[in-house]
């Protein structure tokens, strides 16, 4: 008998005295091949030798585990974390599990960490803040990352990246950024002619990179052929590239909740309109507010999920046809691109060989940005305030004047405004009530009756007229886009009802 079969033999006859000296996993089959545990539990004990479990703040039960030497964080109940311990088994044990054994070992660690784990993590996808440092997971094979700090930034390695990124299956690299970059050679690649769209663009992309919200909408209008899509492609190959670059609009919460889990920026091409649902949804997601959902959990529970995620959404007419999108959206209109085109091989090639570059300076910027951001200051505070102050504090590293943010920002938002009352049949209808007195007041009957005369029946009939029981609900959803126009809306108390009041602003 070989010194092999015969240590064999001991370990079957349970001779083996010092068990503990052995490594985890081989302590494993040992009590399997000595009938202490059964295979199932086996595989249980498996699960707890990755190198951590931690649960999120949303309930999900995630497993630090190394696959080629790089360390990932994932699901329990992803495809990934199970062949992760069909492998471990099977190079344990010589065969395979069965596949109801399989589920069951990680249904009963989801159950018993979810229910009695103290370990409450937050994970991230591609950026993360950490004690005043921004991270930004390259997504390479090497696990790197970049740590941007008011110092400068750097690329580190897997081991010294101190967030839990996790890597959707469509999450792909970025490129490694370079040093000594320059910003302006992306403007080579776009389709835009002023100076005030160019500026919010830029600030945008830093505000994407710096992974903090709430985020504007960057919406893109044009006729067709004006390079829409090239436009939102661009910057998502830039700061977060997928193999799913551009998608259609969901229209409902869970699947645009499945979507902002699954990528960092949300891009949606060729939309016509926007359902008011969606807008809703939108407005809801980039603010990070709270979405309910049953169907994307497999226990029946209705849980809340929150998620923020910058937008980009592309199309051919007026897409922010609410008020309330309209002042959350950067508006950005191409012109034709005749004339102006390359093929698609060239032009995606000579974008390849720069994006590194042009990363890097988008780097260098939002370290100097977030080196000034505790002294900026602004004159006003817009409505959305934490971009602007990111934005003003960058400026100037951009190499823009002082103050050029805030101006290309209200000029961008006044102009929506003009566009969003003009889309709305309500906001056209007070908007030439006005023009032949300061104010009307009334009850919402009152309103709606002297109103109406003040549109056409050629427009009544493509749009629903609003109803009384929601004449409330609708100005105070247009009253934004009623400011930036010069006018006001004021819902009233009194002893004899409840009075509405549209009036010019003095």
């Amino acid at each position: 008998m070989s010194d092999h079969e015969e240590k064999r033999e001991k370990m079957q006859l349970g001779e083996v005295k010092h068990l503990d000296t052995l490594p985890i996993k081989e302590q494993i089959k040992v009590r399997v091949e000595q009938k202490e545990i059964t295979r199932g539990q086996a595989l249980i004990e498996l699960v707890y030798t990755v190198e951590e479990l931690f649960v999120t703040e949303s309930s999900d039960v995630y497993a630090t585990i190394k696959v080629r030497n790089v360390l990932e964080h994932v699901l329990l109940e992803s495809g990934k974390f199970r062949k992760w311990l069909l492998k471990e088994y099977y190079d344990l044990f010589g065969k395979s599990p069965s596949s109801s054994a399989l589920k069951d070992s990680i249904d009963t660690v989801i159950a018993s960490e979810e229910l009695s784990s103290e370990n409450i993590k937050n994970i991230a996808i591609r950026s993360a803040e950490k004690n005043g440092e921004i991270y930004i997971d390259l997504a390479n094979k090497s696990g790197e990352a970049v740590v941007i700090s008011k110092e400068g930034w750097r690329v580190i390695e897997n081991n010294e990246v101190p967030i839990n990124f996790i890597r959707p299956i469509k999450l792909l690299e970025m490129p490694k950024p370079k040093k000594n970059g320059d910003i302006n050679k992306l403007r080579e690649f776009l389709n835009i002619q002023g100076q005030q769209e160019w500026i919010l663009l830029v600030s945008f992309i830093l505000a994407v990179l710096r992974g903090r919200g709430p985020f504007p909408v960057l919406i893109y209008q044009g006729l067709s052929g004006s390079g829409k899509s090239t436009h939102s492609r661009i910057i998502k190959k830039l700061v977060d590239p997928s193999s799913l670059e551009i998608a259609t609009l969901p229209n409902s919460e869970e699947d645009l909740l499945i979507a902002a889990r699954e990528s960092s920026l949300l891009v949606f091409d060729n939309v016509s309109a926007i359902k008011n649902e969606a807008s809703d949804n939108l407005c809801r997601l980039t603010t990070g507010a709270g979405i309910s959902t049953r169907t994307l959990f497999s226990n029946g529970g209705e849980f809340i999920h929150s998620a923020m995620r910058p937008v980009i959404v592309n199309g051919i007419d007026y897409v922010a046809h609410r008020s309330d999108l309209a002042s959350r959206a950067i508006i950005i209109n191409l012109p034709s691109l005749s004339g102006k085109r390359l093929d698609e091989r060239t032009y995606w090639t000579r974008f390849d060989e720069v994006k590194a570059e042009i990363l890097g300076a988008f780097f260098d910027v939002l370290s100097r940005a977030i080196c000034d951001l505790p002294s900026t200051s602004l004159p006003y505070y817009p409505r959305l305030a934490d971009f602007a102050l990111l934005s003003c504090s960058a400026e100037k590293h951009f190499g823009f004047e002082k103050g050029a943010f805030l101006a290309a920002l209200e000029e961008n938002q006044s102009s929506a405004a003009i566009d969003a009352l003009e889309e709305s049949l309500l906001g056209i209808a007070i908007k030439n009530c006005l023009k032949t007195t300061d104010a009307i007041e009334g009850t919402a009957y009152e309103i709606l009756s002297t109103l109406k005369t003040f549109v056409s029946q050629e427009d009544m009939r493509y749009q629903h007229w609003v109803p009384s029981n929601q004449l409330k609900n609708s100005l105070e959803r247009l009253q934004p886009t009623l400011v930036k126009n010069g006018m006001q809306y004021e819902y009233i108390r009194k002893k004899n009802g409840r009075i509405h009041r549209i009036s010019k602003v003095e």
